[in-house]
């Protein structure tokens, strides 16, 4: 004969420790939540910084950039700074490592997205110091001193611009002041001899640029707004998953050696 007194008290024990399991799960997880959320909201703030910054990739280069118009040892030494990979990601190490075990897609992206920035800046630059070595082969006058001279980098400049954007307007011409001829493209000075052969040289060097250098130019644009638009995507991404979401009350994804002690 069953003992149903038995049965049920079996049933009853059951419970009571599904119960009391289910309140400790819950607990443990009430006490992590707490924990964990001014953590989360830290890094949060952290990442909303980097995210916001330079830093997240960088300034992607193409020809048009005024801050490219120095000297030509100063362009070499840009590349130079470019040789290696891009610098490391100006985050805490705690920060880091919850990127690597909670967002790892994400986190290497970006990492081959500044690698990529990285890479296609260096050909920019190689480039733009091609042509300016180019001109001075031909021209033979010093960069940016002496009496004469030539302003190589900012040619480049100014060719891209007119290539592009159909500026400055008009066209770069060959003016007389006392006993110096110019270069002259609306105002700047682009080279500067006491031989008027020498600047109808570089005129006719920088025409020839304009008509030669087109596809290259265009190339190096197109490619330099893919990556803005790229990057641009990529800092959104990144953006509502580190910021957005833990804004809204999620915790922050993966762990770290703060989250291993809680």
């Amino acid at each position: 004969m069953i003992d149903w007194s038995i049965i049920t008290s079996i049933f009853a024990f059951g419970f009571s420790s599904a119960s009391i399991f289910l309140s400790i799960r819950d607990y443990l997880f009430r006490k992590k939540v707490y924990l964990l959320r001014p953590h989360s909201d830290r890094l949060s703030e952290i990442y909303a910084k980097w995210i916001l910054s330079n830093d997240f990739y960088g300034r992607i280069l193409d020809t048009t950039f005024n801050d490219l118009d120095h000297k030509i040892e100063g362009l070499e030494k840009d590349l130079s700074d470019l040789k290696q990979e891009p610098k490391p990601i100006g985050l805490p190490i705690y920060a880091i490592k919850h990127l690597e075990t909670g967002y790892l897609d994400l986190y290497e992206r970006i990492l081959k997205f500044r690698s990529d920035v990285n890479s296609h800046n260096k050909e920019v630059l190689k480039y733009i110091l091609s042509l300016c070595k180019r001109l001075q082969s031909e021209l033979k006058l010093p960069d940016w001193h002496g009496k004469n001279l030539a302003y190589y980098s900012r040619i480049i400049v100014f060719v891209s611009k007119k290539i592009l954007f159909n500026e400055p307007g008009g066209d770069p011409y060959v003016a007389k002041k006392e006993d110096m001829y110019f270069v002259k493209w609306d105002g700047a000075d682009l080279v500067r001899s006491d031989s008027e052969a020498v600047c109808e040289k570089g005129l006719e060097l920088i025409r020839k640029l304009i008509e030669n250098e087109q596809n290259k130019i265009k190339e190096i644009r197109n490619n330099a707004e893919k990556l803005r638009n790229e990057g641009q995507q990529l800092r959104e991404e990144a953006r509502m998953k580190l910021i957005e979401y833990i804004r809204l009350g999620a915790l922050v994804k993966g762990e770290c050696d703060v989250c291993q002690e809680m």
